[in-house]
């Protein structure tokens, strides 16, 4: 196992991606200028560009490229392997279990993801981050999705009108289970979270074909989960209707009036 040198926190991250390539590279930029020290990723079959994008920052040492075939999508199962790698292969001492399309940044945005995970207390082994969706913006699909998704919800909520989940961060250990989203972790012992330092910045549709694609490859991988999963719902129907989905996107798309009405009030 690699070690920590000279007392210096470890920060890693996971991922698990799946044809992101308008988005894992900024997703990556970002969080190495947050401090984020190495980068887990299981790509799960893409076809677009995210492969090469992953291999580049394997090739600058910064990043272990898995690829895993399967057709059948399992995150608990990934996210809880990549967190003990981090922890048995990497030293990690914190482990943030993340997803392409989401931004962690500390609650206080003088201060890094590294000073913050730095300075936490003894007792903490997990963070809780309220998560906050970015809008879909009505505008030409080759405008990059920072430059145009720049309106948050107050309160960000998920496709069927539930309070969007937060995520959690933990400290590492060789016996954690993550949960299903990442939305909760076990095996740490006690328990002792803090909130309210971290936020998730979340743009979870950027395009219709983005949307679309995402929609069919996690729909089809939970066509055989055993309980109900929204995931799923939305692809049956898109199998009826193929136009679901591009529907599903022009609803919570925001035009200029949209937005300026939704501003105004609050």
């Amino acid at each position: 196992m690699e070690t920590v040198t000279g007392g210096k926190l470890k920060l890693i991250m996971t991922l698990l991606v799946r044809d992101e390539e308008d988005i894992i590279r900024e997703n990556i930029e970002f969080h190495l200028h947050q401090g984020v020290d190495f980068f887990i990723a299981i790509d799960n079959a893409s076809t677009d560009g995210t492969a090469g994008i992953l291999k580049e920052y394997e090739k600058q040492g910064v990043l272990k490229y898995h690829y895993e075939p399967s057709s059948v999508w399992s995150p608990s199962e990934w996210a809880t392997k990549l967190a003990r790698e981090a922890y048995l292969e990497y030293g990690a001492d914190w482990v943030i279990s993340n997803d392409a399309d989401e931004f962690w940044i500390a609650a206080d945005e003088d201060r890094s993801l590294k000073d913050l995970f730095g300075s936490m207390e003894q007792d903490v082994n997990i963070v809780v981050a309220e998560r906050f969706n970015f809008v879909p913006v009505c505008q030409d699909e080759r405008v990059l999705f920072f430059q145009k998704m720049i309106y948050r919800e107050k309160e960000s909520k998920n496709p069927i009108g539930k309070p969007l989940p937060p995520k959690v961060a933990h400290r590492a250990a060789a016996s954690v289970c993550v949960a299903l989203g990442n939305h909760s972790v076990s095996g740490l012992g006690a328990e002792v979270e803090r909130e309210g330092c971290v936020e998730v910045l979340h743009f979870p549709m950027r395009t219709i074909r983005q949307y679309e694609a995402k929609m069919i490859n996690l729909g089809s991988g939970h066509e055989n989960a055993r309980r109900p999963n929204l995931r799923r719902r939305f692809y049956k129907q898109y199998l009826k209707d193929n136009h679901f989905l591009k529907d599903k996107y022009h609803e919570a798309c925001y035009s200029y009036d949209r937005l300026l009405e939704s501003c105004r009030s609050g």
